[in-house]
C-alpha cells in the first residue's frame, strides 16, 4: 500500500483501525503475529517466531502464578538473560511505498541485515512512512533511537531511522481507569 492520493479526501475504510493501532505502536493480528496453536503430533519453530518479551508483551506474562506452565522455564531464563530480539520503531522520511511484513532491516553502518519489518505504513497523521521491526537486540537496545537503517522496500533499498514508540501519542482526554465513584 503506497501513498494515499491528496485529493482532500480524509483516511477512511477497514484500515483506518489498523493504521491507527500501528500509530500507536500496537501489534497488528494476522500482520506481527498469528495464533497457530500446535497440534497433536508438535509444531515446528518458525525462524520468526517471537517472545512476548521480544515483542513488548513481557508485561502479559506473569510469574506470579504458584504453579507450573508450559514455557514457563524458558520464559524466566530470557526475562533474567535478556532477549534474542527488540521490537523497535523505524521513521522512513521520503518513502514512496509502504514497507512491508518481512522487508529486511539492514544497519546503515555496517550493511549488514539485522532483523526484518513486522508492519509499516503511510501515516497520514504523521505524513510519512512508519513501520515496526523486528531487530536483534543488540542492535535494538534503547529502541535504537537515532539509529540509521536501510530497508528493503520493493526490492530497493530506502533510508530508515529509529524512533521511539509509540509514533503518535495524543493527550489523553479522560483518566484511565476511571475514578471510582
Amino acid at each position: 500500500m503506497g501513498r494515499p492520493a491528496r485529493g482532500g479526501h480524509a483516511p477512511g475504510g477497514h484500515e483506518l483501525p489498523r493504521d491507527g493501532a500501528l500509530e500507536a505502536g500496537l501489534l497488528i493480528p494476522g500482520a506481527e503475529f498469528d495464533f497457530a496453536p500446535a497440534g497433536t503430533e508438535g509444531a515446528e519453530v518458525h525462524e520468526r517466531q517471537r517472545s512476548p518479551f521480544e515483542m513488548d508483551l513481557g508485561f502479559l506474562v506473569s510469574f506470579d502464578k504458584p504453579h507450573a506452565f508450559i514455557g514457563r522455564a524458558a520464559l524466566e531464563a530470557e526475562k533474567a538473560g535478556g532477549s534474542a530480539w527488540s521490537l523497535i520503531g523505524l521513521e522512513l522520511p521520503g518513502c514512496t511505498d509502504s514497507p512491508a511484513n518481512g522487508d529486511e532491516v539492514t544497519l546503515a553502518a555496517t550493511g549488514e541485515v539485522v532483523g526484518f519489518v513486522t508492519s509499516g505504513l503511510y501515516s497520514p497523521s504523521l505524513d510519512r512512512c512508519i513501520a515496526l521491526a523486528s531487530v536483534a537486540a543488540a542492535v535494538g537496545s534503547g529502541g535504537a533511537v537515532g539509529t540509521a537503517f536501510s530497508v528493503s522496500v520493493g526490492g530497493d533499498a530506502t533510508p530508515a531511522v529509529g524512533v521511539a514508540k509509540p509514533f503518535v501519542a495524543p493527550e489523553r482526554k479522560a483518566a484511565t481507569p476511571a475514578p471510582r465513584l
